[in-house]
């Protein structure tokens, strides 16, 4: 790993970049949010707006005029326009790939969080995945907000690096381990749907973004 600020021992391409993400961190929650039309059509000021605040933060806020208007056309298209092309077609997906965030009562849905009205504890999102199937962005797009509750709470995993490292870089190079972690097998009535999945918490991509694997979910490490 060369010239990378995720390299531990590459300290000095470590603390340029350490200046530049403190200098660029929000500073209030509309500094998030981009007003946008129809995220099926973004205009090339929009969507200029969205990645340039994805690569400061990590994430944008859109607030589109579509109002409840439903569709999984709109995630994918706008997802689409960042290259959100590879979905994972999770087993309560929809045939298109988009999962639908809401309180089900079937059988397979009313066994997992988020298709409740329960509190989903701090996570990223695939983390269980295979190392190569690993989930690098999340679009949600919310067509109508929860009765009660329903607040999200969201911090970008760099920052989470950058408090870790400056306590001690040791923390990061346990956590970049091979096995640092394992994260059980799912298994429904005796059928195992998932395996173990062994593997580290921080993790270098290979086009070079800092990629991180956690759950606070106690029964789930």
């Amino acid at each position: 790993m060369k010239k990378s600020p995720f390299n531990l021992d590459d300290d000095a391409t470590y603390q340029r970049w350490r200046e530049w993400k403190l200098e660029n961190c929000a500073k209030d929650v509309s500094d998030f949010i981009v007003e946008i039309d129809d995220p099926r059509k973004l205009t090339q000021a929009q969507h200029d707006a969205i990645l340039d605040r994805c690569k400061k933060y990590n994430m944008a806020v859109y607030i589109s005029k579509l109002g409840d208007e439903e569709g999984t056309d709109i995630p994918r298209g706008i997802g689409s326009a960042f290259g959100l092309e590879h979905l994972d077609y999770n087993r309560g997906a929809e045939t298109d790939a988009v999962t639908a965030l809401t309180v089900q009562d079937d059988a397979y849905h009313s066994v997992y969080i988020p298709y409740s009205n329960r509190e989903i504890h701090w996570h990223t999102d695939g983390y269980y995945n295979r190392l190569d199937l690993q989930d690098h962005a999340l679009l949600l797009h919310c067509v109508r907000p929860a009765m009660s509750g329903g607040e999200n709470a969201v911090i970008d995993n760099e920052l989470v690096y950058i408090l870790m490292r400056d306590e001690n870089p040791d923390y990061i190079r346990a956590l970049m381990a091979e096995d640092a972690v394992l994260y059980p097998e799912n298994v429904v009535d005796g059928v195992e749907l998932r395996p173990n999945r062994i593997g580290p918490v921080w993790m270098v991509a290979a086009d070079g973004h800092l990629h991180m694997r956690y759950t606070m979910r106690k029964r789930n490490v």
